[in-house]
């Protein structure tokens, strides 16, 4: 549910997020937020929402553990 709630905290009026600015290069956020924009709409639905966070928690993981993000950029 608090994934949900965060969602929501964030969605408009059509429940998805608009893209955050139209920052490029090595924007952390920027970056796999246009990998996961699959329909290219610069917005994010529930399910692109919820691939995201898992790419960020992985990225994280890997990065605890010495490695590099995977998503590109700084955090």
């Amino acid at each position: 549910m608090g994934m949900i709630d965060m969602f929501h905290k964030y969605t408009g009026k059509d429940d998805t997020i608009d893209k955050p600015g139209e920052k490029r290069g090595k924007d952390y956020l920027s970056n796999i937020f246009e990998q996961k924009d699959k329909n290219g709409d610069k917005k994010i639905d529930f399910s692109e929402f919820l691939s995201l966070l898992a790419d960020i928690a992985v990225d994280y993981h890997k990065q605890s553990q010495g490695g590099e993000l995977c998503s590109g950029g700084d955090q």
